[in-house]
């Protein structure tokens, strides 16, 4: 087990950022990447979602409201 953990560690070809150039970075699978050309950052939305669960809580507010009566 020891020797496969020696192996793992001595095989990669990054440990962090700095064992690469500086256009590139250290990906999780220990090789060297080339930083993208462009970030695409998706936008959520969640407007929707929060009216469809505070309707969801004031409905369940009125139903137990009534059954104590």
């Amino acid at each position: 087990m020891l020797v496969t953990l020696v192996m793992d560690v001595v095989t990669r070809g990054c440990s962090s950022n700095k064992d690469c150039a500086n256009n590139q970075y250290c990906g999780s699978d220990f090789e060297c990447h080339d930083f993208p050309e462009k970030i695409i950052v998706k936008q959520n939305e969640y407007v929707p979602a929060a009216i469809i669960i505070a309707a969801g809580m004031i409905a369940m507010a009125v139903v137990i409201k009534w059954r104590k009566e």
